[in-house]
């Protein structure tokens, strides 16, 4: 007969390889055959027949629970062709109605996660005492991964990276292509100088443009110091919902939770007002704008100088805390008392600090009775690697675009803890804001001896998320522990019976928002294509003999070369042209405000159409040195331009998009 212990062996020692343990048994379970004398038999009687029918090499030990499996103990362990021989001994002896060996179990949830940049991501593996203090995610997943929780990452936006998913249309982790509340043209990269101010309503999209800084920039007031784009939104979502067991970089603490994107920072940073827009839209409470996808999770991993959270700023956190959202903020990285900055010194979150892999406070984490935990953020060259875009300054939307780097902050410290508590809400869906500081806090890992951090100035601990999430199943009454079976070669799942194989639950993925492909008109197409312009989500235009349609609202920044065919996460091909496209009229170009930039939105008054500037001879050399107002023109190697508004020291031609618009004819008009 064909023996179960045959199927359930070869499992065992397919999947252990060569765990010594896992290869050698030392105890059979056998019933015996059923007959009028066994059912009288005393226990002598069965230990007895056993002994006879192993030829004495067999101890009867115990009965099982169900009172029929006696189990036999081996006088030494056997494995392979030793211990299939002797089963087939067993069987043979005609003695037994079922012959199994022992299987040896594993716990759940301990397979290492098949991401090639694993080995590297310490913040979220085990605790290792006096060398790593992880956040233990892996003992985490064994119970949950985030399925089913919302996430908002207001930041600087997000990308699309194959360890994320798609913004347009939606795919992998993320809920939506989010929103932006930038409400600067100048800080979000997207003036297009039709309009005549700076001020930009909410669009719907969070993609992250980039956030560099030029020169240019600096003079004009709107960044500190020059810089190339972070895209810090995406290295934050990263570290909270990458995707997992993919094969492929790194894993998110909640793997299967979702990201929706919020892009409140741009260049220079960003308003507070700006945020808390982004706050109550992600909360699902924004009074003008709706959102199908709110967030149960915000993760806030910005900050300023403040030594009070204004009333504006706390009343968003109020009205988000009361909907039903726990809202995670970063303690900041000037290494000074949390108290003087914002968001972390506001009431209702919860502040995060950051330790470095031996557990000692980060150099920069700031610190104080503010902060309610600490979390891995990296310490020195020790560094939280995290999904980015390889642009140091436009986003590049080829798939040469994604990449993986490395940054510390307590902005990295803050997603460990927003993907923790994902996971709790995953297991308990009913934890409210106060119960979640409490579990936390409960769990935490405590600073090792000798430590910089303490409960005085870090918080309460270093996150554990494996007993944060064990607390939260408790708190709803499930005081379960995942099932053991034969170490899975799948991601962890808990499957109801040790003798079945490992049953994995497909991941689910939110299925892609497809726009209907409309249908061209007969014998003729659509605008022509061009750069300069604001395309809203829908529009139609025809590309190089092809009718393209808008997936989102963007602006086709001169000189981007994010033209439809070359575009297609942001324009949809829905067929070919069939006559003459319609030219598109040439922008206007209205001169930028000649008043110096400030970083809060200005009402700006309807400006003048610029003069189109004549070529004559009396137009000036450019000077570097010299200070240029909207219309004046300059003379530049053999060419005129016109100042499309202030500006100093950048050279005319050096950049497309930038404040020189050239003019037709030579700078001097000869007879």
């Amino acid at each position: 007969m064909q023996l179960k212990h045959r199927v359930l062996l070869g499992a065992m020692i397919a999947a252990l390889g060569t765990q010594a343990q896992a290869e050698v048994v030392d105890r059979i379970v056998v019933k015996l055959k059923p007959s009028l004398m066994m059912r009288s038999a005393s226990a002598d009687d069965i230990s007895q027949t056993i002994a006879e029918a192993s030829n004495g090499q067999a101890k009867h030990v115990s009965t099982l629970g169900d009172g029929q499996s006696q189990v036999l103990q081996l006088p030494k362990g056997l494995s392979g062709a030793a211990l299939q021989a002797y089963l087939k001994k067993l069987e043979a002896s005609g003695q037994f109605e079922s012959v199994e060996a022992d299987v040896w179990m594993f716990p759940m949830g301990v397979t290492q996660p098949t991401d090639s940049l694993w080995s590297s991501l310490w913040g979220l593996q085990a605790v290792m005492p006096g060398s790593s203090y992880g956040a233990d995610f892996i003992g985490a997943w064994e119970y949950v991964n985030g399925q089913g929780v919302v996430v908002g990452v207001i930041d600087t936006g997000a990308v699309p990276h194959p360890d994320l998913g798609q913004l347009s249309p939606v795919s992998g982790n993320y809920a939506s292509s989010g929103y932006s509340f930038i409400s600067d043209c100048y800080r979000a990269g997207s003036c297009d100088w039709t309009t005549g101010s700076r001020t930009v309503a909410p669009i719907a999209s969070g993609l992250d443009q980039g956030d560099w800084c030029t020169s240019a920039d600096v003079s004009n007031q709107i960044c500190q110091r020059t810089g190339s784009s972070s895209f810090h939104g995406s290295h934050v979502a990263g570290t909270i919902a990458a995707l997992g067991y993919n094969g492929t970089g790194v894993i998110g603490g909640a793997y299967n939770a979702r990201i929706l994107p919020v892009r409140v920072l741009g260049k220079g940073g960003g308003s507070s007002i700006d945020i808390t827009d982004g706050i109550r839209w992600a909360a699902g409470i924004h009074p003008t704008i709706p959102n199908p996808n709110p967030a149960k999770v915000i993760n806030m991993s910005l900050g300023g100088s403040s030594a009070t959270c204004p009333s504006f700023y706390q009343s968003a956190i109020n009205d988000a805390v009361a909907a039903g959202v726990t809202i995670v903020v970063a303690a900041g990285n000037e290494n000074r008392d949390a108290q003087q900055s914002t968001p972390a010194n506001c009431a209702n979150v919860i502040t995060v600090g950051a330790i470095g892999k031996a557990g000692e406070k980060a150099s920069y984490s700031n610190f104080g009775s503010k902060v309610t935990l600490a979390a891995p953020g990296g310490n020195g060259s020790t560094r939280i690697t995290s999904t980015v875009n390889k642009s140091l300054d436009r986003v590049d939307l080829s798939a040469n675009g994604a990449g993986y780097v490395g940054m510390n902050g307590t902005s990295m410290a803050t997603p460990h803890v927003a993907a923790a508590v994902a996971l709790m809400l995953s297991a308990n869906p009913k934890l409210k804001f106060n119960d979640i500081v409490s579990l936390l806090k409960q769990s935490a890992t405590a600073f090792p001896s000798g430590s910089t951090c303490t409960t005085s100035n870090c918080g309460a601990g270093i996150l554990n998320a494996a007993a944060a999430v064990r607390l939260a199943k408790q708190s709803a009454g499930d005081n379960t522990e995942p099932v053991v079976t034969p170490l899975p070669t799948t991601p962890p799942v808990v499957t109801p019976k040790p003798t079945m194989p490992p049953v994995v639950t497909p991941k689910p993925t939110v299925p892609p928002v497809v726009t209907p492909t409309p249908v061209p008109p007969v014998g003729g197409c659509y605008a022509a294509w061009s750069e300069g312009k604001t395309f809203t989500a829908g529009d139609l235009v025809t590309f190089d003999g092809r009718n393209y349609q808008a997936r989102t609202t963007h602006v086709a920044y001169v000189g981007a070369n994010w033209n439809p065919k070359a575009s297609l996460t942001l324009w949809q091909d829905v067929g070919a042209c069939t006559g003459n496209s319609t030219p598109s009229p040439t922008p206007v170009i209205t001169p930028k405000p000649t008043v110096a930039p400030t970083a809060a939105p200005t009402t700006m008054p309807s400006a003048t159409p610029a003069p189109v500037i004549t070529p004559a001879p009396n137009c000036p050399a450019w000077s570097a040195a010299a200070t240029y107002t909207a219309g004046q023109c300059v003379s530049f190697n053999g060419q005129t331009f016109a100042a499309k508004w202030w500006t100093k020291g950048e050279q005319p031609g050096a950049a497309q998009w930038g404040p020189w618009a050239l003019q037709a004819g030579a700078a001097v008009k000869r007879k």
